[in-house]
């Protein structure tokens, strides 16, 4: 029949006409009984279904027009906030879809550069040199002893163990690989020690921009002055 009510109109509008009628049949001004705020947000919180009839606290507020406001109110905050978290979780997930949706696009990007990558600066290696001075002849040497074979370096970073000449004394030393005096071509300094009996001193230097040949390697300890050994860079 037109306008007929539906079965979902009348259950609102019974449940309506119940809560209007405990709302205002069970006026209690003094608070008699009440089971309090905590006790009203635990039933607020709770699925109403047969077991909450047993509860003497539901007993209570059903038959008490202020507890029962209180929490009707308390079911209407919590739906309230129950939507904006729904509607937060919504749009976190969204966000995170297109923050994927973009790093998937980076990524791509990536794997298929329109324009070639530069190369990456990678860390120097040094290879490990140990320079043995210890008893070195001069080719100016008057002892008769035939000088000494260029000393050998390579040609690239380098980690230089230098066996200083007998009776060095440790400290603070500097060191140089030129082709003139007072030009050179590679400086670098470091602390000298004494180590079973033998004054060494490590330095990196690195000669990866000079060419082969030869050249002289330059070693002093303030104040004193230069001492330069042949050296060849192969």
């Amino acid at each position: 029949m037109p306008g007929e009510e539906s079965s979902d109109a009348q259950y609102e509008r019974l449940k309506r006409q119940l809560q209007d009628s405990i709302l205002t049949e069970y006026p209690n001004p003094d608070r008699v009984g009440c089971p309090g705020g905590n006790v009203l947000r635990g039933l607020a919180a709770r699925y109403l279904d047969d077991t909450i009839e047993t509860d003497p606290n539901w007993q209570h507020v059903t038959h008490c027009s202020p507890c029962y406001r209180e929490f009707l109110d308390i079911r209407a905050e919590m739906k309230v906030s129950k939507t904006a978290n729904r509607r937060a979780i919504a749009a976190g997930l969204a966000a995170l879809a297109i923050a994927m949706v973009g790093a998937a696009w980076f990524v791509s990007q990536r794997r298929q550069p329109t324009t070639p990558e530069r190369p990456q600066i990678t860390e120097l290696v040094y290879q490990p040199r140990i320079v043995n001075l210890e008893g070195w002849s001069s080719p100016r040497s008057e002892n008769g002893k035939e000088p000494s074979a260029p000393i050998q370096l390579g040609r690239g970073p380098e980690e230089l163990t230098i066996r200083l000449p007998f009776a060095s004394r440790p400290g603070q030393y500097d060191v140089q690989l030129l082709k003139e005096v007072d030009q050179p071509l590679v400086a670098t300094s470091g602390e000298a020690q004494v180590i079973d009996g033998s004054t060494v001193l490590k330095a990196r230097v690195d000669f990866s921009k000079l060419g082969p040949g030869r050249y002289l390697l330059g070693v002093r300890r303030l104040p004193a002055d230069w001492t330069f050994y042949p050296s060849e860079i192969k």
